[in-house]
């Protein structure tokens, strides 16, 4: 490893220790390579994000940095001049066999931010969360060493669980940005009002909507669940970690009924402390809405 790999892999594992509370702690649960490796992931796949979601910048601008970003990915992995960061990721690419197309899809995810803020239909939405969530599932699968044909749709569902746990909990933000993520069918057949979203009013129709879309993804959450069992053990407990901690956001959203107009919701620190300690004990993860409490 150069001393320039190196430094890049220092430089992800710092990204992603400021930028990740959610996904940090379960990194560290992996072999030291595969660690440096999948937090080189998430650096790229974070800086694609912070363009896209950059609110003072131009699409124009945003565009042009997209289209960079795309630029120095090839050129890395054709060996030409990196930043450090790239320079990480094209090492783990080449020591993992990783796949670049997954990486490539992250970035057209970033660039239908651009251009894309409502969708029709939920399928419409499900597309966009394999773009932008789904790909890093595939990623991680290669870099677990699990290359199993059956086992790629289970992480697909997986990366679509995750990203409409996070429209759900973003909703407000997004809202402010001028986005709604949830599928105009639901809200038609709801009758909710793109304007009451936008300004937020958490109407019946709203919350209709959102438990619409919260039940899509614990149906999601059930269907990626047999993927524990086609992994080793120590990705078995990252894994499990990733989809517990977003399992109990959910929980929260909707036990609280939804505020996600007014607040993001979050899980406190040892709630998250709480769940690491019990996939190092059992590495699984709730798929069902717990009952409610009498």
């Amino acid at each position: 490893m150069t001393p320039a790999v190196q430094e890049g892999y220092a430089v992800c594992e710092e990204t992603m220790r400021h930028a990740s509370s959610n996904f940090y702690w379960g990194i560290q649960l992996l072999p030291k390579e595969r660690r440096q490796a999948l937090s080189a992931v998430y650096s790229f796949a974070r800086r694609a994000d912070d363009i896209a979601d950059a609110a003072d910048v131009q699409d124009a601008a945003r565009r042009d940095r997209l289209e960079k970003l795309r630029r120095e990915f090839r050129d890395a992995l054709a060996g030409g001049g990196a930043s450090p960061m790239m320079a990480a990721l094209a090492d783990a690419i080449a020591r993992f066999s990783l796949t670049p197309a997954y990486l490539e899809m992250i970035l057209d995810g970033a660039e239908r931010d651009l251009t894309v803020s409502r969708y029709p239909t939920f399928l419409a939405l499900k597309d966009y969360c394999r773009l932008v969530a789904s790909s890093v599932g595939l990623v991680s699968l290669e870099l677990f060493g699990c290359r199993q044909d059956q086992v790629r749709p289970m992480a697909e569902n997986l990366g679509v669980a995750l990203q409409l746990t996070n429209i759900l909990r973003d909703v407000g933000e997004d809202a402010r940005r001028g986005r709604i993520y949830l599928p105009l069918e639901d809200l038609k057949k709801a009758g909710c009002r793109e304007s009451d979203i936008l300004a937020g009013t958490p109407t019946e129709a709203f919350l209709e909507v959102c438990a619409v879309n919260a039940a899509r993804a614990r149906e999601h959450f059930e269907s990626a669940h047999p993927l524990l069992t086609h992994l080793s053990a120590f990705a078995r407990r990252t894994v499990a970690h990733m989809a517990s901690v977003y399992t109990s956001i959910l929980t929260k959203i909707e036990s609280s009924r939804f505020p996600v107009l007014g607040r993001r919701v979050a899980l406190s620190r040892m709630e998250k402390a709480l769940i690491l300690l019990c996939v190092i004990f059992r590495p699984s993860y709730p798929c069902r809405r717990p009952a409610p409490s009498a």
